[in-house]
């Protein structure tokens, strides 16, 4: 780097000269001067920054520092932080709530995975969300989800995510006594960087037990239920487009389905198992009360256990829905089904969302099996948590859910609380304080190395899952 000479860029002037050197002469005095006298242009301009007050600039993020620096900085301090760094300043906040800075951690590879899990309780009509951070092992408050009306609690919905945005599609409405009202169709969004909620365009119709997934940022659903009074799915589908913030209907289904699991695999969509219905149903209005008679209208939409365990697959280049039969090979539909490096991983079914051990689809012979290493009672062992088993009054099941992190993780959710009185014939008293006693446990399992990690646990009030898991990162 060519360096540059004090007090003019055409050559040195000493300081008890007056006179203007020329360049030869320059060159020659240059010779005998000593190097400290001759500095770089970058030496040149990191004095300058350091004899700046950058305190009293208010467009310096950090004093001393150049921005650049100063957001690399901010890109590695904990997200759980943000919000009170938000408080520093205006810049502070502007840059804590740009997307700049997550960019910029994503591709330093400091993002960090949360799970985002929603909860309700009938006794204060609310639903919420709660997040654990997998690195820090702790849980996060995220706040209520906005509700329809007073006095009325959204439950069974679906949740998925797009970049920064967590969308809560469809669900029934429940009141406070844990009646079902009726079934919604609006679709709810949180920018989890901003923590604001913000209305979305509604779907066609309302669902409730139907399958959704994002396939190439376009969310899809399928199947489900329109009403609460009858047991009968549908086959419509259609897609949303956060872009256009907009929904587009897509061809029906080969079979009518509700309580069905959607599932993305290899640019496809997957809609597996439910309790399925021949034929189309997409005229079919539930909530008229015609409907309630065993009929010959009403046999015609039952199907064979072959289409029950029958799986449409949609694939978005051709525009059209495939079926592949006896794919899950149960007559009871799946509690949730996640894909892992290709690969489709699940615990359970409606039924008992733990069976003991995790399978994944083996696509060669058709068939799910059991994955090595995975069998256990619980999905938290005796080993790892004695608090767990510490005690020998029954735990039982809350609730159960999976959701990935990273590339070969699988996180169970589950909750489990103490029976309130002697129903097991075990002999032993339980007081009114221990009727409700509940731990949420947390438990990781590797499906490369099929070994299952450490749990945590932790003290929780009553409350109940209302929607599945899903991991985000930020």
């Amino acid at each position: 780097m060519r360096p540059v000479l004090e007090q003019s860029k055409r050559c040195f002037v000493p300081q008890s000269s007056k006179a203007i050197i020329g360049v030869p002469e320059a060159r020659n005095l240059a010779r005998t001067m000593p190097k400290h006298c001759f500095r770089s242009e970058r030496e040149v301009e990191e004095k300058k920054m350091m004899k700046m007050d950058y305190s009293s600039n208010p467009d310096t993020l950090i004093p001393g520092l150049r921005d650049s620096l100063a957001l690399q900085c901010l890109a590695r301090v904990p997200r759980a932080y943000y919000p009170a760094l938000r408080r520093v300043s205006r810049m502070w906040q502007g840059t804590l709530l740009g997307r700049q800075l997550f960019k910029l951690r994503k591709d330093l590879g400091l993002q960090e995975p949360w799970i985002y899990v929603p909860f309700s309780s009938s006794s204060t009509c609310s639903s919420w969300l709660e997040a654990y951070d997998p690195v820090e092992n702790v849980w996060h408050d995220i706040g209520t989800i906005p509700s329809t009306n007073p006095g009325e609690v959204l439950k069974c919905f679906a949740m998925v995510h797009i970049k920064e945005r967590l969308f809560i599609i469809g669900g029934k409405i429940s009141s406070k006594d844990g009646g079902d009202l009726y079934t919604s169709r609006k679709v709810r969004a949180l920018n989890t960087i901003t923590g604001k909620w913000s209305q979305c365009a509604s779907m066609s119709v309302p669902r409730v037990d139907f399958a959704c997934t994002v396939c190439n940022g376009v969310i899809y659903v399928a199947g489900g239920r329109t009403g609460l009074r009858h047991e009968r799915g549908i086959d419509l589908a259609e897609a949303y487009v956060p872009a256009q913030n907009a929904w587009i209907p897509l061809p029906a289904m080969n079979i009518a389905r509700y309580k069905c699991v959607g599932v993305t695999l290899e640019r496809k969509v997957y809609v597996i198992g439910g309790f399925a219905l021949a034929g189309s149903s997409s005229g079919i209005n539930e909530e008229d009360d015609s409907l309630e008679n065993d009929d010959a209208e009403t046999m015609r939409y039952c199907c064979s256990p072959v289409d029950r365990s029958s799986v449409d697959v949609f694939d978005p280049a051709m525009g059209s829905w495939g079926l592949s039969r006896a794919m899950w090979q149960v007559d009871v539909p799946p509690n949730q089904i996640v894909a892992v490096e290709g690969v489709l991983y699940s615990s359970g079914d409606v039924l008992s969302a733990w069976k003991g051990r995790v399978e994944q689809y083996d696509r060669g012979l058709n068939i799910w099996k059991i994955v090595n290493g995975s069998q256990r009672l619980q999905p938290v062992s005796r080993a790892e948590n004695s608090r767990f088993w510490e005690s020998s009054r029954k735990w039982q099941q809350c609730y159960l859910t999976m959701a990935q992190v990273g590339k070969s993780s699988l996180y169970f959710i589950g909750g489990y609380r103490k029976a309130g009185h002697d129903d097991e014939g075990s002999g032993e008293s339980y007081t009114m304080s221990d009727r409700g006693v509940a731990l949420e446990v947390v438990s990781v399992f590797d499906t490369r190395e099929g070994k299952w990690r450490s749990t945590e646990t932790s003290s929780m009030a009553g409350k109940e899952l209302c929607s599945h898991c899903c991991t985000l990162e930020l």
